[in-house]
């Protein structure tokens, strides 16, 4: 009777043993073709690096910001609304030729809403600003915030010719010399032929010019190489600060703009003859 027990419990066993075979699988085993799990390596925050910053290409052509100005600058006509700032009965300092003679004065301007031709052309707006003065005397510029400056004659080496209130452009092979007290100075004008290049704004000319200044043997370039002027024309010279060197006012045209800068002498850098020290400027349509 226990021999029959004990070879009815292995029977049973054997049987639950082969029943299980069927639904418990083993792993397989590894093959050549299959790899190792990837590591991955958390790198810590301070041991990362920035990513690259992308930049533009390189272009021979640099749009230049609008220099922050000393003195503020204007002239007499009609403008754009928003490239006057100022308003009637200002008081500015004015830079007057008369019968030859250069002088500065103060003035009170008038500044009167007229009719902007290009942007008010399709309304009955009058967005348009004209600045006048009532002084006698032909005005070459006004001035603001000139405390280095006071009012009186002051030496002039070269003016335009009377009706010529923009000079005549200065043409290559252009050289000068101005006596100023004891010393001389040399302004020597080139241009060369352009070359088109392309920006933000398109395709675009731009022209070389070398307008150059030297005196008290230094030298100094006054024009841009990378600018977009199409000419240049000196408007006034002479020794505006009196301290016995040549300050200029010149105009610079292009195709779509007219911009005006007074460079003074006592202002000038370390190295440097002058500093444009005011500007103003206008577009067209």
């Amino acid at each position: 009777m226990k021999l029959k027990f004990i070879g009815i419990f292995l029977l049973t066993f054997f049987i639950g043993y082969v029943f299980l075979a069927r639904f418990v699988s083993v792993p397989p085993k590894k093959t050549s073709a299959q790899t190792e799990p990837v590591k991955v390596e958390l790198i810590k925050p301070e041991l990362m690096t920035k990513p690259t910053e992308l930049t533009e290409p390189k272009i021979d052509y640099v749009e230049e910001e609008t220099p922050a100005y000393k003195i503020d600058l204007l002239i007499t006509g009609a403008f754009h609304g928003d490239e006057v700032a100022a308003k009637s009965g200002e008081i500015w300092l004015g830079l007057f030729n008369e019968k030859g003679k250069s002088y500065l004065a103060f003035t009170k301007l008038k500044v009167s809403l007229v009719r902007d031709e290009v942007l008010d052309n399709q309304t009955k707006e009058f967005t348009g600003k004209k600045v006048s003065v009532k002084n006698r005397a032909e005005l070459i510029f006004l001035l603001k915030k000139a405390s280095m400056l006071k009012p009186g004659e002051v030496s002039t080496v070269h003016f335009p010719k009377a009706g010529e209130a923009s000079g005549e452009p200065l043409k290559t092979g252009f050289t000068q010399n101005y006596n100023i007290g004891k010393s001389v100075f040399t302004i020597k004008y080139n241009d060369y032929s352009y070359s088109k290049v392309e920006d933000s704004g398109g395709v675009r000319d731009v022209f070389a010019h070398e307008l150059i200044l030297s005196g008290n043997g230094k030298e100094q370039l006054l024009s841009s190489p990378n600018d977009r002027a199409y000419s240049y024309n000196l408007l006034w010279a002479g020794d505006l600060d009196r301290d016995g060197k040549l300050d200029l006012y010149i105009e610079t045209s292009g195709e779509n703009f007219t911009a005006y800068g007074l460079y003074l002498s006592s202002e000038a850098e370390e190295g440097k003859l002058v500093k444009e020290v005011a500007g103003f400027g206008s577009t067209g349509c």
